[in-house]
Parts: C-alpha cells; sequence; structure tokens
C-alpha cells in the first residue's frame, strides 16, 4: 500500500486528519496522483491552519496481479503546488458600523458601542474570507476608519484636532490630514488587540495592514521635521516597533501598504526603499508590500485617464523593490 497521512501527523507535517478517501492499488493506474485524505496543516502558533485535500503522487508496477509501490510514491499537499490566496487588505464595513461608499466614513455605533461594533464586523470579514476559500485571512480593516490615519491615532506628535486641506499623491487631489505638531512617538501598542481578536477566532493564517513610511507622509501635513526623508524613518522605526509585536501576538504575513510608490518614482529609489527596509528590517513573519493605483474616486479615475494607454509606473518601481530583498 502507499504511505498514508498517519506518518504526516506524527512528523509535525499534518495537524489533524479530517477525512480518509480508501485507496487500493487495484484503482490506482500505473502512475498519477490521487486524493487519499483531507487534512489540516499546522499553524506556527499551534493548532491546525487551511483544510487541504492531501495526495499522493505516486509510481508502481503490476507483478503476478499485485502492484508494487515504488521508491517515487509520496504524499504532498495541494498546498506545495497551488498558489495561496489573500485579499489587498481592507472590506467594504457593514452598513451598520459605517455609511458605505464614503472615504473616511464617520462611525454608525456610539462611541461607547464602538470597540464591541468593531470586533462583530471583523467576525464577519473573517467568515466572508473563509467561505471564500481565502488562505491568509485578514481582519477586513473593520476597526480603521482610513487605512493610514487608523494606525496613526494614537501616536504623540500627531494633531488630529487640527486637520487642514493638504494636496497629496502629488496633488492629485486634496484631503483633511491631522498635522505632525512635534516628535512623533509611539507610547503602547497600536493594533496587537486587533490581531490578538483575529488571531482568536481563525485557525487561518492571518495577515495584518500598515501604511508603509513613504505613504504616511504622503498623508499628513509637516510643521515639525520639514524633511520627508528623515519623517520617513522615524515612522519607520515606530512601525518595526509595533510589527514585531504584532508578530508576537500572532501575526504570520505583515504587509506594508505604499501606494504612494506608484507616484514618486524617483524618491522610491533614493529613500522610499531604505524607510521600507527599515520598517521591516528583522521580523519574525513573512512581509509583502501593497502597492496600487488609489481608490476609486474621481481623481484617481481623471489622473489614470491622463496615463495615456500603456501604464508603466511598475516597470519602474517593481525592479527596486525586488533589488531591496537582496540587501
Amino acid at each position: 500500500m502507499p504511505p498514508g497521512p498517519d506518518p504526516l501527523v506524527r512528523a509535525g507535517r499534518v495537524a489533524r486528519i479530517r477525512s480518509v478517501v480508501p485507496r487500493s492499488p487495484d484503482t490506482l493506474g500505473r502512475a498519477g496522483v490521487a486524493r487519499i485524505a483531507t487534512v489540516e496543516p499546522p499553524t506556527p502558533f499551534g493548532g491546525a491552519g487551511n483544510e487541504r485535500a492531501l495526495y499522493l503522487r505516486y509510481g508502481c508496477t503490476k507483478r503476478s496481479g499485485s502492484v508494487e509501490w515504488t521508491p517515487e510514491s509520496k504524499v504532498f499537499t495541494m498546498a506545495a503546488v497551488m498558489l495561496e490566496t489573500t485579499i489587498a487588505g481592507s472590506l467594504p464595513k457593514p452598513a451598520w458600523l459605517a455609511p458605505p461608499g464614503i472615504l473616511w466614513a464617520p462611525w454608525h455605533p456610539a462611541p461607547e458601542l464602538l470597540a464591541e461594533a468593531q470586533r462583530d464586523a471583523v467576525l464577519v470579514a473573517l467568515k466572508d474570507q473563509e467561505s471564500a476559500g481565502i488562505d491568509i485571512v485578514t481582519d477586513g480593516e473593520q476597526s480603521r476608519q482610513h487605512f493610514v490615519h487608523g494606525f496613526l491615532e494614537r501616536m504623540d506628535g500627531i494633531d488630529f484636532s487640527r486637520r487642514v486641506p493638504m494636496g497629496i499623491r502629488a496633488n492629485r487631489y486634496t484631503a483633511q490630514v491631522p498635522v505632525v505638531v512635534g516628535p512623533i512617538a509611539r507610547r503602547r501598542p497600536i493594533h496587537a488587540d486587533d490581531v490578538r481578536w483575529a488571531r482568536a477566532h481563525t485557525r487561518r493564517r492571518l495577515k495584518f495592514t500598515i501604511p508603509g513610511p513613504m505613504t504616511i507622509v504622503d498623508t499628513l501635513a509637516d510643521e515639525y521635521y520639514h524633511d520627508r526623508p528623515r519623517l520617513a524613518m522615524a515612522f519607520a522605526r515606530i512601525i518595526n516597533a509595533e510589527a514585531r509585536e504584532l508578530v508576537a501576538a500572532g501575526l504570520d504575513v505583515l504587509q506594508v501598504d505604499e501606494p504612494a510608490f506608484n507616484v514618486y518614482l524617483d524618491e522610491v529609489a533614493t529613500w522610499g526603499i531604505d524607510a521600507l527596509q527599515q520598517a521591516i528590517e528583522g521580523l519574525a513573519c513573512k512581509t509583502a508590500v501593497h502597492v496600487c493605483y488609489g481608490y476609486g474616486i474621481q481623481a484617481n479615475i481623471e489622473w489614470k485617464a491622463g496615463l495615456g494607454e500603456e501604464w508603466r509606473q511598475y516597470e519602474r518601481i517593481l525592479p527596486v523593490l525586488a533589488a531591496s530583498r537582496e540587501k
């Protein structure tokens, strides 16, 4: 008979066998692949991860009416042969949490009920992703009003009571942004509780998104540092400290969101990559970088209409990103 899934459990490669598909040599051809079980691989934090089909790749020869399994027979999971899926990070918020279709949408629940409502929305987001078969899930950014400002609200040195109009993404559109008024500092963890909540309610691998240093700098009015690269490096150190605590809380993948990379192409090479490297330095988790062409708002639609038939931004920045992994 072929090697079964039980040895994989003992070896720690499989956390739990969900079901076994009976197989005998007579039901198999001379060589091929057969599903023999449904299993759950282990996660780095104990327990089981995504449910997977367990397959046997085998070769065999017939002798005297029987089948002998050759040394090439081996068991593997589909995780070894398929691309794993995830989402960019955010999901629409339920209408009972915030009005849909609005950037910087206000919260519906009263302040004393907001945290509970956000946690409930995270559970919905996790369930939606699991039902869709997503391998690496996120909290859907349900506790953040905006992907940048949601990270900055609990830092020192940033005045959110004083928002000013500022052109962002190379003046593509104007937004009301908070002001840097002093040295920025993170006094306590920002998103550790969010990661713990999501980690406790899914067995899938967990990803969390944090805005990158260049994008943060481009979404604030700076009245203190007056130096974008220096401010970006200060934020990079804060991101790194925060990310280390998120990993300790159970995070599998950190995604750094850098849509500004698609705008300031020269600055990406001169200081954007250095700030990004500082942000992810020494992290004991997988890291990813998200670059995009922005929200589907009218200002972005008009900008894209002026890019011509060929959009060449990725041609400039992706080689720089790829080379940065060698540092």
